[in-house]
């Protein structure tokens, strides 16, 4: 019975394999568990809360061509499998965008640009009138996501709002995302989210118009939204916006999430800052650019499960020796700049991370590591991740990492198996310092091991 095979599991792979293209599909599953499926009594556990609400699910599928059977099932049955949810939800992605909550007899769409990411512009077909008004706020109350694409000019439509003073707000909002080139657009977009409760926050500035960039995180600071997830990047960061994000992330303690892909110098204060954030679990950091001159940063981040950090050996380098989290499990580290001095003091740092079981590393425009510096990651314990890449590396290239004297092995190995490798130097390793290390050399003899002996 389909019911069963839902509840089991073998539904989601059945429907996985649809792009909702051939609607018959989907009408047949519905319409063989009519009398169960649609029924929300019968599987309580079932349903996702999105088809309780039949006008926002018509308006969804109102965007799936020649899918009227399929509409008409959703007008009069209130629910839908939850497997079959997100697959709706991911064919009808334009209606995360703004123009979701106007009905498609009251705007127009011009496309131009390439044909694989084409600009669009939205305008009013005629003034709404009342009703129709009345109708976009309803649609608006019901969004819970919105994304602000850089391909999408709604530029018209929102000077008719502001110049009719429509009071067009988003109650229900949780999740904002701001991909915008043209920063004077934040000025008209952000109070339209006024009266949202906004978690999810990822904005981007491109450019470098100071006082736009100002106005914006001034707003956002004005609006006070229990945020625990913020991101922030710009190309350029005035000084003033640095005040505006310091002071909301002091007054955020909500957030449990930070990504600020800033300038070095503009975002190591806010850095600083968010080491206090008591709820913290998850930081990422991209500092991309050659300005960077801090080598300390205070302790702090005692909340941090992750750290993702793209920056200069030394930022990388002291961002890592803040962590004074007991609970960090997750590192990864991309060091953009050429390693001049050793990297011991690196991995040493790494090391004292009591609870970590995940490091990725990727260094740019450096050479491998040696044994000497590894060796200390290879002693942890927890450590069950470990991954290292190299850019430049050819899919062939071999690589050496020489094992200091007295025990004089030379491991070589493909860059594609780096990973395995690793652990099976450690397992080694720990072999070697039980007192077995000469006595093992005399039966193995000084031969080095091969990529092939690795894999196995």
């Amino acid at each position: 019975m389909v019911k069963e095979k839902v509840s089991k599991g073998s539904g989601r792979s059945r429907l996985a394999g649809l792009e909702l293209g051939p609607p018959t599909l989907i009408v047949v599953v519905l319409q063989q568990t009519s009398s169960q499926l649609f029924n929300p009594r019968s599987q309580p556990s079932r349903m996702h809360p999105i088809w309780n609400i039949p006008e926002l699910l018509a308006y969804i599928l109102s965007f799936l061509d020649d899918k009227s059977h399929l509409l008409q099932c959703a007008l009069v049955c209130r629910a839908f499998s939850v497997e079959a949810a997100p697959l709706i939800w991911k064919e009808v992605e334009d209606f995360r965008h703004l123009f979701g909550c106007f009905p498609n007899n009251t705007i127009s769409m011009e496309m131009s640009g390439d044909s694989s990411s084409p600009n669009r512009t939205f305008l009013f077909l005629h003034l709404p009138h009342p009703a129709e008004w009345d109708h976009m706020r309803s649609r608006a109350s019901m969004i819970k996501e919105l994304t602000f694409s850089e391909f999408d000019n709604y530029d018209a439509i929102i000077e008719v709002i502001h110049r009719q003073k429509i009071d067009l707000t988003f109650p229900e909002l949780v999740s904002l995302n701001f991909y915008i080139e043209v920063a004077k657009r934040f000025q008209t977009f952000l109070p339209l989210f006024a009266a949202s409760r906004l978690q999810k926050l990822d904005i981007s500035f491109q450019g470098s118009n100071d006082g736009l960039i100002n106005a914006a995180m001034e707003t956002l600071l004005a609006q006070a939204h229990p945020f625990r997830s913020l991101e922030i990047g710009a190309t350029s960061f005035p000084e003033l916006s640095q005040n505006y994000a310091i002071q909301l992330l002091e007054t955020t303690p909500s957030i449990n999430s930070l990504c600020l892909g800033l300038p070095t110098l503009d975002g190591e204060e806010m850095v600083e800052v968010a080491g206090r954030l008591p709820n913290l679990q998850n930081l990422r950091l991209e500092f991309c650019d050659n300005d960077g001159e801090r080598t300390t940063y205070s302790p702090g981040f005692r909340s941090l499960v992750s750290l993702d950090a793209w920056a200069q050996y030394t930022i990388a380098l002291a961002i890592v020796q803040a962590m004074t989290s007991p609970n960090i499990a997750s590192l990864q580290l991309n060091i953009l700049d050429e390693i001049i001095e050793p990297l011991g003091n690196l991995f040493d740092s790494i090391a004292t991370m009591a609870n970590l079981n995940c490091v990725v590393l990727f260094f740019h425009d450096s050479e491998f590591p040696q044994w000497e510096d590894v060796e200390p990651l290879l002693s942890c314990p927890l450590i069950s991740n470990f991954h290292v890449n190299v850019a430049g590396f050819k899919q062939q290239r071999l690589v050496s990492i020489c094992q200091p004297d007295p025990i004089r092995r030379v491991l070589k190995v493909d860059s594609r198996v780096l990973g395995k490798c690793f652990r099976v130097l450690a397992l080694r390793s720990k072999s070697v310092g039980e007192g077995t290390r000469r006595g093992q050399q005399k039966k193995e003899g000084p031969h080095a091991l091969t990529p092939t002996s690795v894999t196995e």
